[in-house]
């Protein structure tokens, strides 16, 4: 499988400004990171993940060989912040309906494809310039046993999926 890229981008937040600060430019965010990589050897994508198919499994983990500096150590040189994945194995005591899952990223915030959005994902590989967050509420038991919840999503495997959502005009793509 290959990818095309061969660095690392962290603490990016507008890709429409080389600097990230508020209208006035009185609060600006630490300097964006970036990292070369090897993707050869420092990219564990799942080992079930299908390219071709439903996009199950898309997730990997990509190994950084320079110490990057983190926001909890001084916020002036970043914004980067770890996330933490689940060690325990059985994700109903970590994922129950109706808490709170946030979603993050670059994708689309309007339902069709603009001129817009077209070109910065040619430019970029994102949909919109700006990093957009969206707090939903867990709802694994609606997607299992709603009938028209399961014509829209077909399959849903609580065993390695989280299904959150269920409130209308927010989504995710």
């Amino acid at each position: 499988m290959s990818f095309g890229f061969s660095e690392v981008v962290l603490g990016e937040h507008d890709f429409g400004k080389d600097e990230d600060c508020d209208a006035l430019g009185r609060f600006c965010s630490a300097p964006i990171i970036k990292r070369k990589i090897n993707v050869k050897r420092d990219v564990i994508v799942h080992e079930k993940f299908n390219a071709g198919g439903n996009l199950e499994n898309d997730i990997a983990l990509i190994r950084i060989e320079e110490v990057v500096p983190l926001h909890q150590e001084n916020e002036f040189k970043s914004s980067a912040s770890p996330i933490c994945l689940p060690w325990n194995t059985n994700l109903d005591e970590e994922t129950q309906d109706d808490q709170i899952a946030t979603g993050a990223g670059w994708g689309r915030t309007v339902g069709r494809k603009s001129t817009n959005s077209i070109r910065n994902v040619l430019n970029n590989n994102i949909n919109v310039n700006e990093l957009q967050e969206l707090d939903l509420p867990i709802a694994n038991e609606k997607c299992e046993n709603d009938p028209t919840i399961t014509k829209i999503i077909r399959e849903f495997d609580p065993d390695t999926q989280i299904c959150a959502g269920g409130e209308r005009g927010k989504l995710t793509e």
